[in-house]
């Protein structure tokens, strides 16, 4: 007889093979979110599948018979009318118990990352790279591709760690395929296909993946480097460890207690069980501390001190030893960070782009000799208290790391990335500006248009106030401190104000836009950094903001002839950031971009006077900077929310849209103290996306604007070379160094 779908689905095996799996699909997600929290050892995960796969044919089987004894009974009631179960048979039957196991032991593959890669490598196994390797003095050297990578604005293409064993390589990798970025897990042993382990952070501070000395755990920072979390190494749902207050690479693990730096100086330590935080010490304001790791087994941290929160290099960067009971410091060296001991007996830590090395002495808890060079071009960063090269051991001595050079960062963020400038009318006629691609940024347009000051960087990474004519089409440089930028210009349009970082505070400088004179000191402010914005229409008084997560608006009057010029704080960032401000044609309102409600929104008031009222200009998301219309009349600002050209930039179409102003006065004294504001109008649609560091756009004249964007020839690049950091993606490549404590111990 053909076998009867229709009967089998009324059968006892058919609703068996039902409800068991339901039972399996909710079991897989509820110990896939359980295991992580209690940290459960893997094998647990591998038992309790390979219980659940099992149990699945005896399942079957007491449906079978079930179904076998009721269906009996019906036979004999009915005379020849067979159940659909008799006529299945034991062949049959078997069958279907096979297809059946091998569907779900699929299906808990797929739905339970916890029980994957079980078997893991064999520790010690001889590297086997898939790339060329040489060997020299017992050193085996190997190369491997990670994959077309998008650099972050910081200059990284990727960042890496090794596990403590040596066996696993975790890094970052960032495509225009995807939103934010890519972390992938690489077996070091077999070389198989890298897992990927999560998606989705996005920011300089976000990112920096870290074994933190386990060998099953990834920790991360999320939420632009608010967030520690972590995930296990096969995979699964992620959790959060810090939230809100920790410092951005500055975290130690020990058993169930996170030891970690927050953004206010102080060394914390909190348990992952109870959530219970405590104070080891305080360091005290312009002190922050970065890789914190342990001294082996020891209650010692290694801890790197950076001294000023946004002017931090590697010289004012101080390696110390802090004991957890006590909370003493003592320091080690000045001059590097990223320390971590070695069992060669050194410390290993960069100096600028370097791997340096110092032979330490445990039992003394102190250096001994000089330090040396080990290895040159590490790719590196240096931003605002940001100190971070790709490069890591392991226990055993397995190096890895990425050759590129050091990335400054410098005022306003600096983005080192060639951009063109270009320039849109209201039609949306986009025209490239006479001018080859560069580092530019920070443009801002001369009161007549005809002239835009920038920011640009040379090759020997000096970074300096330039000057592009567009009449003449002439690009001259004004300044030459090598550390200037966020240039703003005076109501006549032949002085130009800027910013320079030569000293530990930032000062205001000022220089004739056709260079006739030599630069002159306005005032030296009382912050590390600071972005320049705008200036009053008499000239009388500067704007700028602290260049900080919760940076507030300042005003200086420069009216007197003075060094000690009063700086007032202007608008208050209370945990958010105010900055990008722009003062009205008519000296009486300020227009600025605050985070205030959670997004980049346009906000205006009365300048000098902010007290008294405030409007909301702008909604949504995806805002991105303001301007006001040469008369005042208008404001201007842009959105922007689609891909990305860089990993932690906004990219894709730009529009820029307008919103009408209207001025109602007082009753007391005439003055404006009303704003009156229509909807936001569309004005243009850019193609050609905005990029770079803001201010990246500027008014020219009446709806005709002037932008930076990535040429198109870059945006498509797919670069094999990391030499060419003008690449948009590059192809990003981690050297791996077997056996190096070798190559360490031959240096000293």
């Amino acid at each position: 007889m053909a076998f009867d779908f229709e009967k089998f689905k009324k059968s006892n095996i058919a609703r068996v093979f039902v409800a068991y799996a339901l039972i399996v699909f909710a079991s897989m997600q509820i110990l896939d979110y359980l295991l992580p929290i209690v940290e459960a050892p893997l094998w647990v995960a591998q038992v309790l599948t390979i219980i659940l796969f099992m149990g699945f044919p005896a399942a079957l089987l007491i449906g079978w018979a079930t179904q076998r004894q009721t269906q009996g009974l019906a036979v004999a009631a009915v005379g020849e009318q067979h159940s659909v179960v008799l006529n299945l048979g034991k062949r049959k039957l078997i069958l279907i118990g096979v297809a059946s196991c091998l569907m779900f032991g699929a299906a808990g593959y797929v739905l339970m990352p916890e029980a994957r890669n079980m078997a893991g490598p064999s520790e010690g196994a001889a590297l086997d790279a898939p790339d060329k390797f040489q060997t020299a003095s017992g050193v085996l050297r190997a190369n491997i591709e990670l994959g077309p990578s998008l650099q972050k604005s910081s200059g990284l293409l990727s960042e890496i760690d090794i596990s403590p064993d040596g066996t696993k390589l975790v890094y970052r990798i960032s495509d225009s395929r995807d939103r934010g970025a890519q972390y992938y897990l690489r077996d070091l042993e077999s070389f198989s296909d890298p897992i990927r382990l999560f998606t989705g952070t996005r920011g300089n501070r976000a990112g920096y993946p870290s074994f933190s000395g386990s060998n099953d755990w990834v920790y991360f920072y999320s939420d632009d480097g608010r967030t520690l979390e972590r995930i296990r190494t096969d995979g699964g749902s992620s959790q959060i460890v810090v939230e809100d207050e920790i410092n951005v690479n500055s975290h130690a693990i020990r058993g169930q207690t996170v030891y970690f730096g927050s953004r206010d100086g102080k060394l914390l330590e909190r348990s992952l069980s109870s959530g219970e935080t405590s104070e080891i010490l305080s360091l005290g304001e312009g002190q922050n501390l970065s890789w914190i790791n342990f001294l082996g087994n020891t209650d010692y941290l290694i801890v790197t001190v950076v001294v000023g929160d946004a002017n931090a290099n590697t010289n004012e960067s101080i390696i110390t030893l802090i004991d957890i009971d006590s909370g003493e410091v003592k320091e080690l060296l000045r001059g590097g960070y990223q320390a971590t001991y070695a069992d060669s007996g050194h410390l290993v830590f960069l100096r600028s782009a370097s791997i340096w090395a110092i032979r330490f002495d445990t039992d003394k808890l102190e250096t001994v000799g000089e330090a040396k060079p080990l290895i040159d071009d590490i790719a590196s960063t240096r931003f605002a208290d940001l100190n971070y090269g790709t490069f890591a051991f392991s226990e055993r001595g397995r190096l890895a790391y990425i050759e590129g050079e050091l990335n400054l960062r410098g005022s306003g963020n600096f983005t080192t990335q060639a951009l063109q400038l270009s320039t849109v009318d209201g039609q949306g006629e986009t025209q490239q500006v006479g001018i080859d691609p560069g580092s530019f940024a920070e443009i801002s347009a001369s009161p007549s248009g005809d002239q835009i000051a920038m920011t640009f960087l040379d090759a020997d990474g000096a970074r300096d106030i330039w000057l592009w004519d567009m009449g003449r089409e002439t690009f001259g440089r004004r300044t030459f401190g090598s550390v200037d930028g966020t240039a703003i210009w005076n109501p006549d349009g032949d002085v130009i104000y800027y910013q320079s970082e030569r000293n530990p505070t930032a000062e205001i400088w000022s220089v004739m836009a056709n260079g006739s004179s030599r630069a002159r000191l306005v005032t030296s402010t009382p912050f590390n950094r600071i972005d320049l914005e705008t200036v009053s229409p008499d000239g009388q008084s500067l704007v700028y903001s602290v260049n900080s997560s919760e940076g507030s608006l300042y005003s200086t009057s420069i009216g007197e002839a003075s060094q000690e010029l009063t700086h007032t704080e202007l608008i208050g960032g209370q945990g958010y950031r105010v900055g990008q401000s722009r003062i009205s044609p008519d000296g009486n309102w300020i227009a600025y971009i605050s985070q205030e409600t959670g997004s980049k929104q346009v906000y205006v008031q009365p300048f000098p006077e902010v007290d008294a009222s405030k409007f909301q200009i702008s909604s949504g998301s995806g805002v991105g900077a303001v301007a006001w219309a040469p008369g005042g009349e208008e404001l201007y600002f842009t959105r922007q929310e689609f891909e990305s050209g860089f990993e932690d930039t906004p990219a894709g179409s730009t529009q820029i849209f307008k919103v009408a102003i209207e001025y109602e006065s007082n009753s007391i004294d005439d003055g404006p103290t009303t704003v009156v504001t229509g909807r936001p109008e569309f004005v243009v649609q850019i193609d050609d996306q905005i990029s770079g560091n803001l201010p990246n756009w500027d008014v020219i004249g009446p709806y005709e604007f002037i932008f930076t964007n990535l040429p198109v020839d870059l945006e498509a690049a797919d670069c094999r070379s990391a030499a060419d950091r003008f690449c948009a993606t590059r192809v990003a490549r981690v050297n791996l160094v077997e056996n190096w404590f070798s190559e360490v111990l031959s240096a000293f």
